[in-house]
């Protein structure tokens, strides 16, 4: 992990490793490996922590006021 990091770039980096790490363990076959793909493993790690962070946006907004 680079240092130093930002809390939040932090996250990302380490939900997003460990999404491919999972997607990696998953692709057991050869049809799952070919649609596993580092490419594919990536983009879906990335648009996971990006709807992770959209919604801790989201949740911040709606408790402004408290």
């Amino acid at each position: 992990m680079p240092y130093p990091m930002k809390p939040k770039a932090a996250m990302v980096f380490l939900i997003s490793e460990c999404i491919d790490k999972v997607l990696k363990q998953h692709a057991v076959t050869e049809m799952s490996k070919v649609v596993l793909n580092e490419d594919t493993r990536m983009e879906i790690a990335m648009d996971t922590c990006d709807e992770i962070l959209r919604r801790i946006e989201k949740k911040g907004e709606s408790n402004e006021g408290i």
